[in-house]
């Protein structure tokens, strides 16, 4: 993945889908995304796809978070060759949640939902 010359995000996605043995379908149903942007993805239509699918992605195709990362600095770093004017991801963070539950991944995910909520409160509040 270092060499941006011949990595293609397109590629990846389907080795790995392939790897895992899996069609578009049952990657499309197991993510929460359709079909046809897995298709999109793959033939290389879509060329940035969000944190949010990267993660969805990477749970069914068993990617590791340091590829995950890679994945996100590869798309930050084509995103900048392409001068798009879309805001940068700030304040995203990763976390090694290995060894947890749904229930406790859930639990966080709430859990900083509700701080959010809190935040925007004060902030609101306070301004």
């Amino acid at each position: 993945m270092d060499d941006r010359g011949t990595f293609t995000l397109s590629t990846y996605f389907k080795q790995k889908r392939l790897q895992k043995k899996l069609t578009q379908t049952e990657v499309a149903n197991r993510t929460g995304l359709t079909a046809a942007y897995i298709s999109l993805l793959e033939n290389g239509k879509k060329k940035n796809p969000s944190p949010a699918v990267i993660k969805k992605l990477a749970k069914v195709l068993s990617i590791s978070n340091i590829e995950v990362m890679k994945l996100l600095e590869f798309i930050a770093d084509s995103s900048n060759d392409e001068k798009e004017t879309e805001e940068p991801v700030q304040n995203l963070h990763f976390f090694d949640i290995t060894g947890l539950s749904e229930k406790d991944i859930q639990h966080i995910q709430e859990t900083i939902e509700l701080l959010k909520i809190r935040a925007e409160y004060e902030k609101n509040k306070n301004g």
